[in-house]
């Protein structure tokens, strides 16, 4: 997303085997935030496309707007919303990052370049995976019974996914 969008979401992936080092790789977000509402990078094998992102922002937005949330960090609340999930230990299980991510989804708000940002993490820039829809590996990660969704056609999963990412805010 560019001109006068609120967000940017950005595909990256890295070369090797070596183990991400999230701690340098949380740092050097924090030291490239600036002015930005939200710079957060994801592990990808826990976002289902750009949809999902976006969802998860908006609702992100509205639960700011209206109270409804504890937390103060916006990249903490965003990971929360797209996780499907009110925890926020519990969301960054899903899709936070790990010494394993070879795939981020990395998200600005409000919209800005972020090819540099992806250099800075060591990754490069690499197609959203919207064209193949979400994978029973991303289901998985967001807590989703693949089983439980047999009845689903497999174009529908991401409707899953949005939908999960709007329960967050039911009352428990």
């Amino acid at each position: 997303m560019s001109g006068n969008a609120p967000l940017s979401i950005a595909w990256g992936r890295r070369e090797g085997n070596a183990p991400l080092d999230v701690g340098r790789s949380l740092s050097t977000l924090r030291g490239q935030k600036g002015e930005a509402e939200v710079l957060q990078a994801f592990d990808a094998r826990g976002v289902a496309g750009p949809r999902h992102v976006t969802s998860a922002y908006l609702h992100m937005q509205r639960a700011l707007t209206t109270g409804r949330t504890r937390l103060r960090d916006h990249g903490a609340i965003l990971a929360v919303y797209l996780a499907g999930t009110d925890q926020l230990e519990r969301a960054l299980g899903r899709v936070g990052l790990q010494a394993d991510t070879r795939e981020i989804v990395l998200v600005r708000s409000p919209a800005g370049e972020l090819s540099e940002v992806l250099r800075s993490l060591g990754f490069s820039a690499s197609p959203p995976q919207e064209a193949q829809g979400p994978t029973e590996e991303t289901l998985r990660r967001l807590g989703i019974d693949v089983p439980a969704s047999g009845g689903v056609p497999r174009e529908r999963w991401e409707l899953l996914v949005l939908e999960q990412t709007a329960m967050v805010d039911l009352p428990r």
